[in-house]
């Protein structure tokens, strides 16, 4: 892998984006903010005439702008065992059933992040 990039809402802490961004051997994750499904229907209101045309284009009932998005550039990557180890971190039915409250028990590989590194 060469380069990978994205932003991508994990379950257990459904309010914050979480951001990946590899070159080479450099790697940072951590928080990039909230997504806007978490802002007061006020924030939202006022963000429509910035974004809305990008807000339509990215939401999705129930879940708003939650969403993985995901970039990767490589040499000679095998695509089907990356596909396979993305998927196998995706929520199952059972897990869904679960709702996000039962969500922010789930096992999470991640460090704490603070209020103020999520502002």
């Amino acid at each position: 892998m060469i380069r990978a990039k994205g932003f991508f809402w994990l379950s257990s802490r459904m309010g914050v984006v979480g951001s990946i961004s590899q070159a080479g051997v450099m790697r940072e994750y951590g928080p990039a903010g909230t997504w806007w499904a978490d802002a007061s229907p006020e924030e939202r209101i006022e963000a429509r005439s910035e974004m809305g045309e990008f807000l339509d284009g990215v939401w999705e009932e129930p879940w708003g702008d939650r969403r993985q998005e995901l970039v990767f550039i490589g040499q000679g990557m095998d695509a089907q065992w990356l596909q396979g180890q993305l998927d196998a971190a995706l929520l199952t039915d059972e897990d869904m059933e679960a709702g996000p409250l039962g969500w922010a028990g789930l096992p999470d590989p991640f460090p704490v992040w603070t209020a103020e590194e999520v502002a």
